[in-house]
C-alpha cells in the first residue's frame, strides 16, 4: 500500500486535505470518490524527499508557462474530437509544445495513462502546472463522456484570462514607458544640467529669481538626499511586500484598493469577471456550485472579494440563493447580481454567468479606453510643463547675468 497526499472538494464547497492509503492512484481517487468529495490531487508521499519544494511533474519547481498549457489543451481538445485516441491526441499534443518543461510532462501523463490511470488522474499529479479549476473540470469530462467540449472549454477559459490580462498590460505600456522616460529626463535635469550653471550664478554675484532658486534647491536636496529617499522607498516596498503576506494587513490594503476612485473600479471588473467566466464554465460542465465557488475563490487575487465569495459560498450551503447570498455580500456589481437572480430563475445559470463575463471584459476594455485617452495627454502635459520650467529658469537666471554684465 503506498501512502497518498490528497486535495479534493467537499460536498460543501470546502477544500478538503489529508492522507489515505491505497494500493494505486486510482485506488486512492475511487476513495475520495466514495468519501462523497471531488478530488483535485492525490499524490503518492515518498517521505522527506517531497518536502524540497519539486513536485513529480515538476522536479526543479518552473511551472510551465499558462500560454503553453492553454495552447496544449485546445490541440488535444482538437484531435480527440477529431475521433485520435486519447493517449494518441497527447502525443501529438505534447510534441508541438514550445517548451520542455511541457513536453516532459505529457510525457509522464502518457506513462501514467498507459499505466492504466485515467487522464485527470494523470493531470492530477501534475496539478502545481494547472490552474485550479483545470483538473476537476477534465474529471467531470470524463464523468459526463464529454472530454473533448470540456477541454475546448478549459482552452477558451485560459484564452479569455490571458487575452483580458494582456490587454490591461498592453494599454498600460505606453504610459508607464512615458511616465519612466520623463522621470528619467527630469532626474538628468535635476542632478546633471543644473549643478552645472551653478557656480556661473554664484560667481554672478546677484541674486536669482525665484524660480531659479527654487529649481536650484530641488536639485541640491535631490542630490544630497535622492539615494537615501530612493532606498527608503526600497525599503518601504520591501516591507509592504512582506506585511501583504499578513492576512489582516492584506485584506485591509485589498479593501482599500476597491475603494479607490478609478483603480477600484478596474480590479472589481477584472475579478467579476474572472469569477464569472470561471464559475460558469465549472458549472456548465457538470461541477457542483459549491465546488465550483471554492475553486473560484482560490484563484482571486484581490482577498477581500474572496473573502465575499467565501460568504457567498456560506450563505449558498445554509440554502440562500446564489443571486441573493451574491446581493448580501455588497461588493459585487449590481449587474452581476441581477443577471446571476436571472440565470437562477431562467434555470441557465451557467449560461448567464458566462455572458456577464462577456459584458465586463468589454465594459472593463471599454474602461482603460477612456482613462487612457485622459491620461496619456494628462500626463504628457504635467511632465512637459515640469520640463520646461527647468530649462525655463535657467534661461531667465541667464537673463539676469547677462543683464548685470551689459
Amino acid at each position: 500500500m503506498v501512502v497518498y497526499r490528497y486535495r479534493a472538494f467537499d460536498s460543501e464547497g470546502l477544500l478538503q486535505t489529508g492522507e489515505l492509503e491505497a494500493s494505486d492512484q486510482s485506488a486512492a481517487v475511487d476513495q475520495l470518490q466514495a468519501l462523497g468529495l471531488l478530488p483535485v490531487a492525490a499524490v503518492a508521499f515518498d517521505g522527506p524527499a517531497s518536502r524540497t519544494g519539486a513536485t513529480p511533474g515538476n522536479p526543479r519547481g518552473r511551472r510551465v508557462p499558462q500560454k503553453q498549457i492553454a495552447l496544449f489543451t485546445r490541440k488535444l481538445a482538437t484531435v480527440i474530437q477529431a475521433g485520435l485516441e486519447l493517449d494518441k491526441g497527447l502525443e501529438i499534443a505534447g510534441s508541438l509544445g514550445r517548451t520542455e518543461n511541457l513536453q516532459r510532462m505529457v510525457e509522464r501523463v502518457l506513462v501514467d495513462l498507459r499505466g492504466g490511470k485515467s487522464l485527470s488522474d494523470a493531470l492530477a499529479v501534475h496539478e502545481p502546472h494547472f490552474p485550479r479549476y483545470y483538473v476537476p473540470m477534465v474529471r467531470a469530462g470524463e464523468a459526463s463522456g464529454k472530454l473533448a467540449p470540456v477541454l475546448a472549454h478549459i482552452a477558451t477559459l485560459m484564452e479569455e484570462s490571458e487575452r483580458l490580462r494582456q490587454s490591461v498590460r498592453s494599454a498600460l505600456a505606453y504610459p508607464a514607458i512615458l511616465m519612466v522616460t520623463a522621470v528619467g529626463s527630469i532626474i538628468l535635469l535635476m542632478t546633471v544640467v543644473l549643478p552645472r550653471f551653478e557656480p556661473l550664478f554664484r560667481d554672478a554675484g546677484r541674486e536669482l529669481p525665484l524660480i531659479t532658486r527654487i529649481f536650484m534647491a530641488a536639485s541640491d536636496a535631490m542630490i544630497a538626499y535622492g539615494p537615501a529617499l530612493l532606498l527608503a522607498l526600497l525599503l518601504a516596498a520591501l516591507l509592504l511586500q512582506r506585511k501583504r503576506r499578513e492576512p489582516g494587513f492584506r485584506l485591509g490594503t485589498d479593501r482599500l484598493l476597491l475603494r479607490a476612485p478609478v483603480l477600484g473600479d478596474v480590479i472589481t471588473r477584472l475579478e467579476v469577471a474572472l469569477v464569472t467566466r470561471t464559475l460558469g464554465m465549472l458549472v456548465q460542465n457538470g461541477v457542483p456550485l459549491l465546488s465550483g465557488l471554492a475553486i473560484v475563490e482560490a484563484s482571486l487575487t484581490n482577498t477581500a472579494l474572496a473573502k465575499g465569495l467565501g460568504d457567498v459560498r456560506t450563505a449558498v450551503k445554509n440554502g440562500s440563493s446564489f443571486a441573493v447570498a451574491l446581493q448580501h455580500a455588497g461588493i459585487f456589481p449590481s449587474l452581476a447580481v441581477q443577471l446571476a437572480a436571472v440565470g437562477e430563475a431562467s434555470g441557465r445559470l451557467a449560461e448567464m454567468l458566462i455572458e456577464t463575463s462577456a459584458l465586463y471584459d468589454d465594459e472593463m476594455r471599454t474602461l482603460i479606453q477612456r482613462l487612457l485617452t485622459l491620461l496619456t495627454p494628462t500626463i504628457t502635459l504635467a511632465l512637459s510643463l515640469l520640463i520646461v520650467g527647468i530649462i525655463g529658469s535657467v534661461l531667465v537666471a541667464v537673463l539676469s547675468v547677462n543683464d548685470l554684465v551689459m
